[in-house]
């Protein structure tokens, strides 16, 4: 059992800045890529919350109704098909 420790003793010591392999180091790319696009991410989404307006409770289904009905009844009907205004026949 000694001998097996004194065999791999070296490999539990960590290694010298100079002697990180080319893998530890694309794994460390790696690693602070996510943690980049991570907090990437978590901007855009504190800045989509400021942009957006604050979330308003939905109204119910029969004052939807009656504003969509008000709104369709103050559009001006004009007396004439197309013309001047819409520039289109029988429109």
């Amino acid at each position: 059992m000694n001998l097996l420790r004194s065999l791999f003793a070296r490999q539990r010591h960590s290694r010298h800045p100079a002697a990180i392999t080319r893998r530890e180091e694309a794994k460390r790319a790696h690693e602070a890529a996510v943690v980049k696009r991570r907090n990437e991410l978590r901007i855009a989404r504190l800045t989509a919350a400021q942009l957006m307006p604050g979330s308003a409770p939905i109204a119910p289904r029969e004052q939807v109704v009656a504003d969509v009905r008000r709104k369709r009844e103050a559009k001006v009907i004009s007396p004439a098909s197309g013309g001047a205004e819409t520039g289109g026949m029988g429109v």
